[in-house]
């Protein structure tokens, strides 16, 4: 039964005590060529731990000639800090009764210099006790691992410090993985939503759909440096929150695409400012209407559609009789009521495909796109009617009421915007030509009298003679 003694790399090494048959001189040679011209470091040690014999690479890991080595022991070269466990790992392999292991450790180099080694030992038995040890320089592959992990570390100290939702695709397995915070900012607990790629686009507002899959599609072609993209997701609530995209698309040295990783960002509040900025910039501040600048920009728009389509086109001037006098004798905040109420009036009273605007002062224009005469004409006195029918307050708790002139003409073919204000601009002078509180339309004039003898405004009798809230004011402009 064999003994053990601490030799060899680091372990046990075994003294045999049977007899051995001596190698042939070819095989012996043989042996000694591998052992020397072997890429991995290869060295002998007896029972003590001694460099019996050490080949060139082994030499070239360690910095130190075969003469030099064969003068140390293994733990000699061994780093201070891993020398107690390498006698630990010694005393479980002999407690095991094992014949091989490995063992990882630090070597100190004759520069001083410190690399990581993985030490292959195996244990012979012949009439002089030793171990032979393969010595491979993992100092690469151990500066990668670390690198990793601090990059782990650093990557897990970004997901818990930034507000971002961070995704990662897996392009090989076709897996995905979305953080805590992705699902947390859309309102979903992190068991909600499962990591399938397929939840992105269940998620996605259909509107945004196309040109998001376009984005993506877009890098991964590499047609873009980077992944940056703008859309709504459903939220747990069911509303849709914006979100700024941005990722990039990890490859092999082939160029396959191995990961595609990115970050969301919500960024529904900066959305949000937009849209009120850009309502803000083409709305009117007190009646919400559209205001002029932008209402000449749909009148464009119409006159374009209409000359393509071969369609109808009626625009509509009003103002507010005698809204001067209201301002001065009942105060501007009763004008700005009136402005308002007005401006109520038309967008209730027009259908849902024309558009009324404030275009400054106490002027109005109606944009009716595909309507006949008869209905341009029907829907304005039906506006008209419904002004009637309103009471307003003055400054000294004065009840009075107001009323308005409106001028209508169609649109002809040679008429580009300027031209078809003017025309309804002159249509509204023929209607105060004719004592105001009426409707001017191709020389045509259509005052409140006429309107209610055909009773076609969808305004009850009662509102119609006496107002709304009672008979009409005394005070009327």
């Amino acid at each position: 039964m064999p003994t053990m003694n601490q030799g060899g790399d680091g372990v046990p090494s075994s003294i045999g005590t049977g007899a051995s048959t001596a190698p042939s001189v070819t095989s012996e040679a043989r042996l000694r060529e591998i052992f020397r011209h072997a890429t991995i470091g290869m060295s002998v040690t007896d029972a003590l731990g001694h460099f019996v014999e050490v080949n060139p690479a082994f030499c070239e890991i360690t910095g130190y000639s075969a003469e030099e080595l064969t003068r140390m022991t293994f733990m000699s070269i061994t780093h201070a800090d891993d020398r107690e466990l390498n006698l630990e790992i010694g005393k479980l392999a002999e407690s095991r009764g094992q014949s091989a292991f490995q063992v990882k450790k630090r070597y100190v180099r004759k520069d001083g210099t410190v690399i990581w080694v993985r030490v292959s030992v195996t244990f012979v038995e012949n009439e002089i006790a030793h171990a032979i040890n393969l010595i491979e320089d993992i100092s690469a592959s151990v500066q990668a691992e670390e690198l990793a992990q601090v990059n782990e570390q650093r990557w897990q100290l970004a997901l818990s410090g930034t507000a971002d939702g961070i995704w990662d695709w897996d392009a090989r397995k076709n897996t995905v993985y979305f953080s805590p915070r992705w699902k947390e900012m859309l309102g979903y607990a992190d068991s909600d939503v499962p990591n399938r790629p397929e939840i992105w686009e269940e998620l996605m507002h259909p509107d945004d759909l196309p040109y998001a899959k376009g984005a993506v599609l877009c890098h991964l072609e590499g047609r873009t440096a980077a992944y940056c993209a703008e859309y709504r997701l459903r939220c747990r609530d069911g509303n849709y929150k914006w979100i700024l995209a941005r990722g990039k698309a990890i490859r092999d040295a082939s160029g396959e695409l191995v990961r595609f990783i990115g970050a969301h960002t919500d960024i529904n509040e900066r959305k949000c400012v937009e849209a009120q900025m850009r309502y803000e910039a083409s709305h009117d501040a007190l009646t919400g209407l559209v205001n002029r600048r932008s209402y000449l920009s749909h009148l464009d728009e119409a006159i374009a559609q209409a000359k393509a389509s071969g369609g109808t086109l009626y625009l509509c001037v009003c103002d507010i009789d005698h809204f001067k006098l209201i301002n001065d004798r009942e105060g501007h905040q009763a004008g700005d009521d009136v402005l308002v109420t007005l401006a109520g009036i038309l967008r209730d009273g027009i259908r849902q495909q024309d558009l009324a605007g404030r275009m400054g002062g106490d002027e109005f224009l109606i944009l009716l796109p595909s309507a006949t005469k008869e209905e341009a004409l029907r829907c304005i006195e039906r506006i008209l009617c419904r002004l009637h029918s309103v009471a307003f307050g003055g400054n000294s708790g004065s009840i009075f009421s107001v009323t308005a002139s409106f001028g209508i003409t169609e649109w002809e073919h040679t008429d580009d915007a300027a031209a078809l204000i003017r025309k309804a601009d002159s249509a509204l002078y023929g209607a105060k030509a004719h004592g105001r509180d009426s409707v001017y339309c191709d020389s045509q004039i259509k005052n409140l009298h006429e309107t209610i003898s055909r009773n076609q405004t969808g305004v009850p009798w009662e509102h119609l003679m006496n107002g709304a809230n009672g008979p009409r004011p005394e005070v009327q402009y």
